[in-house]
């Protein structure tokens, strides 16, 4: 058996310190996903044509004013409908899950009793035009007899004064006058009286006898009559409020009498 001789501490060689070496250690490779997270990524991947379906979703036109929605994914908007008008339908251009653009005409009131109130109105037009031009001829008029009548006054009035002058040199008697004063005073009332049908036949014109016709209080009252009617017309074809997709169009149907804002 060998044995080890124990070292002499001072013929031994110098020890070295020993420096611990960095460990390496390898990370385990990341845990796949949990399936679920695919399962998230898909649903979104497969619901999002869902969401720009909805974002870009018509609007469904059905009867009232009022929105609702009835699917909480689609959120889309429905627009209730309601003639503005009264009256008797006549005709229905839409169906059931029919898309629409804004202004298509979805139905049509009958709109006789409209056409005509447009003609009535047309004619009122045409009779407030011809008035205010009678005005104007009764103005022309009265300027005329108020012209001719201040001349006669002053004629008159020029003959009372010769008349005075003469009789009191002596030329004539007082009773030769009484007829030249009666004379001259009518034709002043008459002066007066004609001054006044100029102020009436002015202010019949609106205080401006060169008004345009179509300026008249008159005809301005008749074409606004008349535009009103002309609305009412238009508003006989109903039509669709926005884009959308048509939903219960058998609420209006050929027939059926329709009441200004009732939801159909």
């Amino acid at each position: 058996m060998n044995a080890q001789s124990p070292s002499n501490p001072e013929t031994a060689a110098p020890v070295q310190p020993v420096h611990a070496q960095p460990t390496l250690v390898q990370k385990a490779p990341a845990a796949p996903a949990p399936v679920v997270k695919k399962r998230r990524r898909w649903g979104l991947i497969l619901s999002l044509p869902l969401v720009l379906l909805a974002g870009g979703a018509a609007y469904w036109v059905t009867g009232g004013r009022y929105e609702s929605t009835e699917n909480a994914n689609m959120h889309q908007s429905r627009i209730n409908i309601a003639s503005d008008i009264g009256g008797r339908v006549i005709a229905v251009s839409v169906a059931d899950s029919k898309m629409v653009t804004k202004g298509t005409v979805m139905f049509q009131v009958d709109p006789e009793p409209y056409r005509l109130a447009l003609l009535q109105a047309d004619t009122a037009v045409q009779t407030a035009r011809l008035q205010v031009q009678q005005l104007k001829g009764a103005y022309a008029a009265a300027v005329a007899t108020y012209r001719v009548a201040a001349d006669d006054s002053k004629f008159q009035s020029d003959e009372l004064e010769r008349q005075i002058a003469l009789s009191s040199r002596g030329v004539g008697t007082g009773t030769q006058l009484d007829p030249v004063r009666n004379t001259a005073r009518r034709a002043s009332e008459q002066a007066n009286l004609a001054q006044v049908a100029v102020a009436n036949a002015e202010a019949a014109l609106g205080g401006d006898p060169d008004i345009d016709i179509d300026k008249h209080p008159a005809v301005l009252a008749a074409l606004a009559a008349r535009e009103q009617a002309q609305y009412k017309l238009d508003l006989t074809e109903v039509k669709a409020p926005a884009n959308g997709l048509v939903y219960q169009a058998t609420s209006f149907k050929p027939g059926q009498f329709v009441t200004a804002g009732v939801a159909l």
